[in-house]
């Protein structure tokens, strides 16, 4: 038969117990920080997720806006090109007024001369 101390038997049990007391100890600090964790990475998605959804928001208002800014320079580039016809068929009117006002002085010129050298 086996002798035991019972003395030093409680010690390693108590050491033991201790032991596995510590290591439960630190698995569930680390379960706990592991929870924290993933705590603070579903927080962040969910952040993230609503910042996705007002870039989206954003983009689409953009979208529409740029859409009407084309539409009204397609616009402004129609008017431009009438009044650039128009302009061009002005300038000539003037031009041929010009042309003629230079053709009525030198006539008038020209029978101011003869009145002035017959009379």
């Amino acid at each position: 038969m086996v002798h035991y101390d019972k003395n030093l038997f409680k010690a390693s049990v108590r050491s033991t117990v201790r032991n596995n007391q510590t290591r439960l100890t630190v698995t569930l600090w680390g379960v706990f920080k592991e929870q924290e964790s993933a705590q603070a990475s579903e927080q962040r998605c969910v952040q993230l997720e609503k910042a996705r959804r007002e870039l989206e928001r954003q983009l689409s208002g953009l979208s529409d806006r740029l859409e009407e800014e084309e539409s009204c320079s397609a616009q402004l580039v129609l008017h431009r090109d009438r009044l650039e016809v128009e302009c061009g068929s002005l300038r000539r009117d003037v031009d041929e007024l010009d042309s003629a006002l230079t053709a009525a002085e030198q006539t008038k010129q020209v029978e101011h001369c003869v009145i002035f050298t017959t009379g």
